[in-house]
C-alpha cells in the first residue's frame, strides 16, 4: 500500500472522534507536521491534550515536548516534567529519556544526576537510542554513577548499532582519545564521518578538525573548512569558532580578519571560552592561555572538550527528543 497521508487523516479523524486515543495522537501528529491537512499546533495541542486526558502515554510525552518548548501552548517547564513523569511511570521509553535529560540539565526541576540515571537506565533498557548515549554519557563522566569508561564505550556502540548520530559522534571520541576501547584515530575519523553526514554539528565540528591537525587522516585545510562552515551553520560554538581561527590565519580560505572576528563573535556570543579570549585578542587586549600570535599553520592550541563536557548544564532543551 502507498503511503497517502489524506487517507490517513480521514481515517485517523473518523476513530479519533470515537475517542480511540492511539487515533487522537496520530491526528495530533498530521497536524503537527502537517500531514494530510493544513499545520496548526494549535490543533495537534489540543488533540495530544485529549489523548493524554484519556492516558495514552506518546501523547502525555508529545504534549509534555509542547509545553517545554512553547510550541502551541505558553512554554511551562514544570508543566513539560508533569506530563513527561507521567508517561514515564507508564512504561513509555521516550518519556523516560526526557524525564532523565530534564534532571541532567534542571529543566522544569533542579539537577538531580541521580533521578537523571534512573530515568536513563529505564529508557535504555527498552534500548531507546538516545537513553543509551545519554546513560554512556553518565558513565563517562560519573554521572549519578561510578565512572566506567568501558560501559561508557559499550553503550554509545549500542546507539551507534541503532543508527543514532550521537552515540556515533561520542564513541569517535572513545576511539580517538581511547577511552574505554583500544585508541584507533582513523576509525575515529570513519565514526565522525558518518555522524557528520547524518548532520550532526558536533560532529562536523570534529571531522574538520581532524582535518585541520592530521588527526587520522591527512592535513586538508579545504575539508576542515567545509565541516566547520557545515558545524557553523546550524550555529554550534566550537565549530564557529573554529571557521573564525580559519579566516584569521588563512587556512583553507583568504584570510579575513573581519569575517574571523564576525565568526568568533557569534561563538563568544554562545558563551565559548576561546571565541571570547580571540577577539580579546583581536582587540589587542591579550588575556588568559589562549593569547597567542597566530600560528603559521593549524598549531595544537588547546581545545576545548570535544565530548560531554562537565559542565554539560547548558542543554539541549527539547531537540532530538521525538
Amino acid at each position: 500500500m502507498e503511503e497517502d497521508n489524506d487517507e490517513a487523516f480521514l481515517w485517523f479523524s473518523r476513530a479519533a472522534e470515537q475517542g480511540y486515543p492511539r487515533a487522537m495522537g496520530l491526528l495530533a501528529e498530521c497536524y503537527a507536521n502537517g500531514y494530510g491537512v493544513e499545520k496548526s499546533m494549535t490543533k495537534a495541542v489540543e488533540w495530544y491534550q485529549r489523548a493524554a486526558d484519556e492516558g495514552y502515554p506518546p501523547s502525555q510525552c508529545d504534549l509534555g515536548l509542547c509545553y517545554e518548548m512553547g510550541d502551541g501552548v505558553e512554554q511551562d517547564m514544570a508543566k513539560a516534567v508533569e506530563l513527561y513523569r507521567q508517561a514515564a511511570q507508564r512504561g513509555h521509553a521516550r518519556a523516560q529519556c526526557n524525564l532523565g535529560f530534564c534532571y541532567y540539565q534542571g529543566i522544569g526541576v533542579k539537577v538531580d544526576d541521580d533521578q537523571a540515571f534512573y530515568w536513563f537506565e529505564r529508557s535504555a533498557r527498552q534500548s531507546y537510542p538516545r537513553a543509551l548515549q545519554l546513560l554512556g554519557e553518565c558513565y563517562e563522566n560519573g554521572y549519578g554513577v561510578a565512572e566506567d569508561l568501558k560501559k561508557a564505550a559499550e553503550l554509545y556502540e549500542k546507539a551507534h548499532q541503532q543508527g543514532y548520530s550521537g552515540g556515533t559522534c561520542s564513541l569517535g571520541l572513545c576511539y580517538e582519545l581511547g577511552r574505554g576501547v583500544p585508541e584507533d584515530k582513523a576509525k575515529a575519523v570513519e565514526l565522525y564521518r558518518q555522524a557528520a553526514e547524518r548532520g550532526l554539528p558536533r560532529a562536523q565540528s570534529n571531522l574538520g578538525y581532524c582535518y585541520y591537525q592530521g588527526i587520522g587522516v591527512a592535513v586538508d585545510e579545504a575539508q576542515a573548512v567545509h565541516w566547520f562552515t557545515r558545524a557553523a551553520d546550524q550555529g554550534q560554538p566550537r565549530g564557529l569558532f573554529l571557521l573564525g581561527e580559519c579566516y584569521e590565519g588563512g587556512h583553507g580560505v583568504p584570510a579575513d580578519l573581519e569575517k574571523a572576528r564576525e565568526y568568533y563573535q557569534k561563538a563568544a556570543d554562545k558563551g565559548y571560552r576561546n571565541a571570547q579570549e580571540a577577539i580579546a585578542r583581536l582587540n589587542g587586549q591579550p588575556s588568559g592561555p589562549y593569547a597567542y600570535a597566530p600560528p603559521e599553520g593549524p598549531a595544537p592550541a588547546p581545545q576545548p572538550p570535544k565530548g560531554p563536557e562537565k559542565k554539560k548544564r547548558g542543554g539541549l532543551l527539547g531537540f532530538f527528543k521525538k
